[in-house]
């Protein structure tokens, strides 16, 4: 993750770029990357200078798969100012690239 501040400065391609060449660097052919599945309507979604994630993503060379998998893990929970945190089961996909 990249702190609002800052993004849109080309940090997560290159933490990506860095990621994928230290892989290759050690005999790995193909990297897998994950991403949570949120509906547009999601009451907790931040609703100001959202990317589009997908594209970003395709820009980088992955693929999205079919495959989809539930990840347990502490979620905020609620709306604005009535939030809490709660373990919940969340839907992520998994990206493919090769190297």
């Amino acid at each position: 993750m990249v702190i609002p501040t800052h993004r849109n400065q080309g940090i997560a391609r290159t933490m990506v770029n860095l990621c994928e060449k230290q892989a290759s660097s050690i005999g790995y052919t193909d990297a897998y990357l994950i991403t949570v599945v949120r509906s547009d309507n999601h009451p907790l979604r931040p609703t100001d200078n959202i990317l589009d994630h997908d594209n970003i993503w395709t820009s980088l060379g992955y693929i999205k798969t079919s495959i989809y998998e539930l990840w347990l893990w502490p979620t905020r929970c609620g709306t604005l100012n009535q939030e809490c945190v709660a373990t919940i089961d969340n839907m992520v996909q998994y990206w493919h690239k090769k190297l």
